[in-house]
């Protein structure tokens, strides 16, 4: 259900490529802020009526793709857990590569990797090139995600057997 919903996202508003949170944020009734923070990533912040929230991104994160997760990430809260009025994910609920996150954490990071990284699009772009780096990060640059989210999502749709290795 969480990579469909991303889908019907994309779907919705007509959504081809790399993601542009501001084409569409408002429409769903939140805002962006970026803010210091020393205790998460991403926040999600939901109206009392549940029809309106904000997300907030550390605005520390050096990384722009990093960033743009974590929206992804706050959206699919937002969308996926509505009963939720606050939500606020550390670095080790965002991507946890240990596989240790709560459903929510772990719907979410599905969720965002589907709006970030569609699979029917990131098939295209493999079409039938063998597994290398400059393959995946081919895909990381044109959807501006990182090089692991991009590898992640490699080994999830890609035809030929195939692994990522994080150290």
């Amino acid at each position: 259900m969480n990579k469909e919903c991303a889908i019907a996202l994309r779907d919705q508003f007509g959504i081809a490529g790399k993601v542009d949170f501001n084409t569409f944020i408002g429409d769903l009734g939140l805002s962006i802020r970026e803010v210091d923070s020393k205790g998460f990533e991403g926040a999600l912040v939901r109206s009392s009526l549940g029809v309106k929230g904000i997300i907030f991104v550390k605005r520390s994160t050096r990384e722009s793709s990093r960033k743009r997760f974590t929206i992804a990430h706050e959206i699919g809260h937002y969308i996926l857990h509505s009963e939720q009025e606050k939500l606020s994910c550390g670095s080790l609920d965002i991507e946890d590569l240990r596989g240790n996150q709560s459903d929510m954490e772990r719907q979410a990071d599905e969720f965002a990797s589907e709006l970030m990284l569609p699979s029917p699009g990131v098939r295209q772009r493999i079409g039938n090139e063998w597994p290398s780096i400059r393959l995946v990060t081919s895909i990381a640059e044109f959807f501006d995600v990182s090089l692991t989210a991009s590898a992640r999502k490699y080994c999830d749709v890609a035809s030929h057997s195939c692994a990522a290795v994080w150290i």
